[in-house]
């Protein structure tokens, strides 16, 4: 694969983490080689580049008094879409593989992005800093030695290492990886596990369990199988069947554990049985979603916490001859495949998994379908009552429907409660909370008054703490907003198809009514929401607000910023890209002034990326941020 790194590069260095003399001289090296690269050591409060991860402080409003929140950082040495990103607990953000040719290839390479700090040589960016870097510490590049990626799952292990499992170099007929890769951020270098996993797969979800091991569950498999077709005339034989060996791509219902001690693969097993556990879905699931609910304590986590896995789609069986014949989208739209609107929830005391016949999603949701909790954050609702670990709020994704693909406009918000008597998954049930005029899928009126709603596929959401408004400041004051921001949005049809990213933004505020709003009422009065459904004991009526572009409403505030001062100016138009926290000018993660990292994405949904977009890289900041001391 090609690579393109600068000469800067070499000079930026990770923190270290343990102090020894090997530590200690590698980071003289790494400072020397900073100086000499000539990067900038005027970062923010005065910090060694690559030491600490903190940003320089960045204006919320322009001279007009609008909220401006997007800066463009550097750019990405090789803009790229379809990746996988996280942030790392060094501080750093590590973007893995992903493709800048449609899909019809894929990159090898990993970037790191280092907010702190820029280039020296290099015109400072608008966000005031921002590095990154695709080269080690001897200046070569960062290479995937098992080659280039897609469509695979990318987590850090509680040694800081990351682990890269499964995937394929391409959307078509390309092998898929069993090799796992495990990324070493000290050294910037992979190493290969010499076990593979049994079964390959794609479009599968990856979460850690309390004991540190791997759950992969579901996605998508390869299978070779034969098919026959109508006869073709033989040589004195007779008509003889015309047979051809096809490659697909089925959904999988198995679920493996990687074990993060033995750095090895086995099947999930239940405490009682040595038969493996697999999901409830007959044909598997793929491209679903994977979050972590409390228990029957009310408290997330906690050693009685489940997941819920929800979203995907499953494919028809490789016997048929119908499963998918490459990893393109459209699988539904083709026939291939069904969209899914069951819930399975995982219990790691049994290790079980559970489909749910209380509550199903409304509609079908694929690429990149968002299961947020909303109690990440704090378990109580702002006036103290327990639960918030219980809400799960369901947006984002797509019905996959060919070439007339239709966003999911109503989101929906369940709440977990359970029984006191004992039942499958320690006894779960959901409810659903429903809010006939405005809940969550109005997302404020951008088309001026007529309340046009906005759904987003084609990209993450972010949770970020913020400060309640209603009560005095301390740790435990906080709640969380959830925030979407480019995406795509199909309103259904052709031509929709078609269309570039969207460049706006939104956010999810769980405490405020836009119906009180509308009434002239206070917009956070939980006590009113009670009043008005028994059912909804926390008393969520939340509300998607557009962060961008002109608002009409009449609603005095909304979080810490006035309506009047929301964003004249959007971000750039983005699709299958990455939005990844970052800690804001304190340096740490977790705290309000917390802003976001867009890294990535293409111009075009309907041609798998199409173009990269530019600036390949921008950093948002949420809403009243710059009123955070």
């Amino acid at each position: 694969m090609k690579h393109m790194h600068s000469p800067t590069v070499a000079g930026t260095a990770a923190p270290r983490r343990a102090v020894d003399l090997r530590a200690l001289a590698s980071l003289l090296a790494v400072l020397a080689a900073a100086l000499g690269a000539g990067c900038d050591m005027g970062t923010p409060q005065g910090q060694i580049p690559g030491v600490t991860q903190a940003a320089p402080k960045l204006e919320e409003y322009d001279e007009r008094g609008n909220y401006t929140p997007y800066y463009a950082t550097a750019d990405m040495i090789t803009p790229r879409y379809l990746h996988e990103g996280l942030l790392g607990t060094n501080g750093l953000v590590y973007i893995f593989g992903g493709s800048d040719e449609r899909g019809l290839a894929s990159l090898d390479s990993v970037e790191i992005y280092d907010q702190s700090t820029y280039a020296r040589d290099a015109i400072q960016p608008d966000s005031g800093a921002g590095l990154w870097v695709d080269t080690n510490y001897e200046g070569d590049p960062i290479s995937m030695k098992s080659g280039s990626r897609i469509l695979m799952t990318v987590n850090e292990l509680s040694n800081n290492k990351l682990v890269m499992i499964g995937g394929s170099s391409n959307l078509l007929q390309a092998t898929l990886y069993g090799k796992v890769e495990v990324f070493n951020p000290d050294t910037r270098d992979f190493q290969v596990l010499e076990q593979e996993m049994q079964n390959p797969r794609f479009r599968h979800s990856t979460v850690q369990l309390a004991s540190g091991d791997l759950m992969i569950a579901g996605g998508q498999i390869e299978s070779s199988i034969t098919v026959v077709s109508e006869q073709q005339p033989g040589q004195g034989q007779g008509n003889v069947p015309n047979q051809q060996n096809v490659t697909v791509f089925p959904s999988t219902e198995t679920v493996v554990i990687f074990s993060t001690k033995d750095l090895s693969f086995s099947s999930l097993l239940p405490y009682n049985s040595n038969t493996p556990v697999t999901l409830q879905t007959q044909r598997g699931r793929a491209g679903h979603t994977m979050t972590r609910i409390a228990g029957p304590d009310n408290r997330l986590n906690n050693s009685d916490d489940l997941w819920v896995l929800l979203g995907g789609f499953q494919t028809l069986s490789a016997a048929s001859g119908q499963a998918p014949q490459s990893k393109e989208p459209g699988a539904i739209g083709r026939g291939e495949a069904d969209g899914l609107t069951t819930i399975e929830i995982f219990d790691p005391q049994t290790n079980l998994f559970t489909l749910i016949a209380s509550a199903k999603l409304g509609a079908t949701r694929v690429h990149f379908p968002e299961a947020v909790n909303l109690g990440k954050y704090n378990d109580y609702t702002p006036d103290g009552i327990i639960g918030m670990g219980n809400a799960i709020l369901i947006t984002g994704g797509n019905d996959d429907a060919g070439d007339q693909p239709t966003t999911a406009v109503p989101d929906q918000l369940f709440i977990a409660y359970y029984t006191a008597g004992a039942g499958p998954a320690q006894g779960l049930r959901f409810f659903e909370v429903e809010e006939d005029a405005y809940f969550s899928y109005i997302q404020n009126n951008e088309y001026q008054a007529n309340l046009a709603a906005i759904a987003r596929c084609a990209t993450n959401t972010v949770s970020l703490p913020r400060p309640y408004e209603t009560l005095p400041r301390n740790d435990g004051d906080r709640e969380t907003w959830v925030f979407s921001l480019a995406g795509v949005d199909f309103a259904g049809g052709a031509a929709d198809y078609d269309s570039p990213g969207m460049r706006a933004g939104q956010v999810f505020d769980p405490f405020f009514s836009l119906r009180a709003a509308f009434s002239g009422l206070a917009p956070t009065d939980l006590q009113n929401e009670r009043r008005s459904n028994s059912l909804n004991t926390l008393g969520i009526v939340g509300v998607w607000m557009v962060l961008d572009g002109s608002v009409t409403m009449n609603i005095e505030d909304f979080g810490t910023s006035a309506i009047s001062r929301f964003a004249q100016s959007r971000g750039e138009r983005r699709v299958y890209h990455k939005c990844i926290q970052l800690a804001g000018v304190d340096g740490i993660r977790n705290t309000f002034d917390d802003r976001i990292l867009l890294g990535g994405g293409g111009q075009n949904y309907g041609l798998n990326g199409g173009e990269p977009t530019s600036p390949s890289a921008e950093i948002f900041l949420p809403p009243g941020v710059g009123s955070i001391e």
